[in-house]
Parts: C-alpha cells; sequence; structure tokens
C-alpha cells in the first residue's frame, strides 16, 4: 500500500488489517514449467538419494547443485534439504573403505558448490551412508562407530561457521541437526534427522523443538513414508524408529512443524489429509526418491525438487525438475509406469503459523 497524509505535526496511530490471499496465485494444472518467482515468496530446494550418482555419475550431482547455486537468486532458493543417501558404497559388505570415501568426496565436492555459492543447506545420513552389518542392520550400541565415516566428510565441522546453524545433536555427530532460515522473513528451523534415529536422538530432536515454538518447521528424515503414504516403524535394536515413531513423537505434539520432506523408498507420494486426533492441524509429508528412475536404461535420474511457498495463500506449488534433462516429466522415467504429471507438479496447502510475522510479496 502507498498513499500520502498530511498531519500538523501531531503523531499519526495507523492500523492496518490484512487477511490471507484468497485466490491462488499458481497454476492450477501441470505446465511443465516452474512458478513465476513474481508469484511466490521464497523457495526450498530438496534433494534426496543421489547415491547411484556419486558412485557412477558425478557430474549429474554436481549439475543438480550447479543448477541449485546458479538459480538460487532467481528462483529465491533459500535453504536446500538433502534428505540422506548421499552415496551408495558404505552399506553392509558391499561396501569397501576405498569406495565410500571415494564417494563421499565427491558427494562432498558436489554439495560445496552451495557452500561456494553461499547458499545453505543441511545434509543428513541415509542407511547407505553409516555402516550396517552382515545381517542388513545398523550396529546395536555403536551409533558412534556407525557414522564415524559420514561425519568425517559432513560432520558439525563443516557446517557450525555457518550463519545459518543452529546445533548438532553433538559436537562431532551430524547424524541430526538443525539450521534457522528466514523464507521472505518469516522464520523456520529446519531439523534434519537421519536413518533410524536411536531414541537420544529422538530426545535431543524434542527439546530442540521445545526450544523453539515460535518457528515453522521442516523435518527432514530418510526414511518416513512409503509410496502408499503409509508410516513405519522397524526395529533395529537400539535404533529402533521410523515414520510412526517421528509422527508420534515430533508430529503431533509440535504444532509448530508444518512439513516432512524424506526419500529412501523409489517413488513419490505427498500426503496432506493425515488426520490429528482433536485438531482440523494439516501437515505437508512428500516422499520424492528418484534413485530407481531410469535413463537410457541407467540410473542416472538427477530430478529434485523446488518448493516454492506463497506465504500468504498459504499454498506451496511443488515443481519436479531434471537439471541434466532439463525436464519436468519425472513420469516418463519411471520403469513402473506408476504416476502422472500431477504426482511431480502440484500445489498444496501448507499451514504456517498465523501468529508469526512475516513478510508477503508488494502488490499481491
Amino acid at each position: 500500500m502507498s498513499g500520502t497524509v498530511a498531519t500538523d505535526g501531531e503523531a499519526l496511530q495507523v492500523l492496518v488489517i490484512d487477511e490471507p490471499r484468497a485466490h491462488d496465485v499458481f497454476a492450477s494444472e501441470p505446465d511443465r514449467a516452474f512458478a513465476d518467482p513474481g508469484t511466490y515468496d521464497a523457495a526450498l530446494l530438496h534433494m534426496t538419494d543421489t547415491q547411484y550418482l556419486a558412485q557412477r555419475a558425478p557430474e549429474l550431482f554436481t549439475g543438480m547443485t550447479r543448477w541449485t547455486a546458479d538459480n538460487a537468486a532467481d528462483r529465491k532458493i533459500d535453504y536446500v534439504m538433502h534428505t540422506g543417501d548421499l552415496i551408495q558404497s558404505w552399506i553392509r559388505l558391499n561396501g569397501t573403505d576405498d569406495a565410500a570415501r571415494r564417494e563421499f568426496a565427491l558427494a562432498h565436492d558436489a554439495m560445496s558448490t552451495l557452500t561456494n555459492a553461499g547458499v545453505p543447506f543441511g545434509v543428513l545420513p541415509g542407511n547407505h551412508d553409516n555402516k550396517w552389518n552382515v545381517a542388513g542392520r545398523l550396529v546395536p550400541g555403536m551409533h558412534d562407530e556407525n557414522n564415524a565415516l559420514f561425519n568425517e566428510y559432513f560432520g558439525p565441522h563443516e557446517f557450525d561457521s555457518r550463519p545459518w546453524w543452529g546445533g548438532s545433536v553433538a559436537p562431532d555427530d551430524n547424524f541430526a541437526h538443525f539450521d534457522l532460515v528466514e523464507l521472505a522473513d518469516a522464520e523456520f528451523l529446519m531439523l534434519s534427522i537421519g536413518f533410524n534415529p536411536p531414541e537420544h536422538v529422538l530426545r535431543w530432536a524434542e527439546d530442540v523443538l521445545d526450544r523453539y515454538p515460535d518457528r515453522n518447521v521442516v523435518i527432514g528424515a530418510h526414511y518416513y513414508l512409503d509410496d502408499d503414504g503409509r508410516l513405519r516403524m522397524s526395529g533395529f535394536g537400539d535404533t529402533g524408529s521410523a515414520g510412526q515413531q517421528i509422527w508420534n513423537r515430533l508430529v503431533v505434539p509440535y504444532e509448530s512443524v508444518v512439513m516432512v520432506l524424506s526419500g529412501h523408498v523409489d517413488g513419490q507420494t505427498t500426503v496432506t489429509d493425515r488426520p490429528i486426533p482433536g485438531t482440523d492441524r494439516r501437515v505437508v509429508e512428500m516422499l520424492a526418491d528418484y534413485q530407481g528412475f531410469l535413463v537410457d536404461g541407467e540410473r542416472r535420474a538427477d530430478f529434485q525438487r523446488l518448493l516454492q511457498f506463497d506465504l500468504d495463500g498459504g499454498r506451496v506449488a511443488v515443481d519436479t525438475h531434471s537439471p541434466a534433462l532439463d525436464s519436468f516429466a519425472v513420469e516418463d522415467y519411471d520403469p513402473q509406469r506408476r504416476y502422472g504429471a500431477d504426482d511431480g507438479e502440484f500445489v498444496a496447502p501448507v499451514q504456517l503459523r498465523g501468529d508469526l510475522p512475516r513478510a508477503v510479496m508488494a502488490g499481491s
């Protein structure tokens, strides 16, 4: 708003009452294009399960982060969340120390593109990023050993000097951490939790959410949703929690949580209507994992998602895009042919904290 008011020197009191935007600024049908940056306030980029790229095509991994860095200003990308399985070869007996170190170094180089461009980001370890034993389970009682190599390349020492850094579960353990960022002056807490968090990690996460009740929270978890939208429990000794427990412990009790992003399970699905007893609150839950999608018969799909927020309208426009293919048609690369265009490109309602101050687009 703008206007001119003449006064005689007396103090002027102005009351401005604003309502949420009533109309949708985003396209109602898939249009194979990102939203116009003039129609949204800020964006979050979600990438996950880059394991086969780190192993076989690191130039595609770097291409994803290069595209993100190059487009961060124009596309208003304020944060990047990688939800795990950065690499392939640190799991069970498939992996060797040399192969894992090679892939971790390549993944580190790819993510450093964001570091060098000043784009805030967070990572977490998937099951391919921490050492499993011969039985296909994380070794009970060996959390530090399981995650030692991940922490060598992506530990707190890599992030703790950055202005958005909030803290990690332990001074030398980045299995779980949080970042404090702003999306168009709306305050967010990005909470990253590794694969099957043990009890001490869940208690730490609860403490973080207790300490920051006045921020919108996006949780990144490696394994949270299955491709049918269901939450699962899994029991791995002292690391016995997965999607259902994250929902029970971190989502339902905390009204500040507005979204959960995940990978691990090949496919894509979105849930926006899971009921929370005694409330009409809804949380956006998204799985977006393209590790099994094929390009010329090979696992070389470099799709990632741009989440474009209309804060005043309470909506997020999601576009799934491959920088190498310059394609939004992610469903064309699924060998199982499970999806339509509207599974990779859609608009979802998001219930942001109405009591928090935020800037909105001029003229909207």
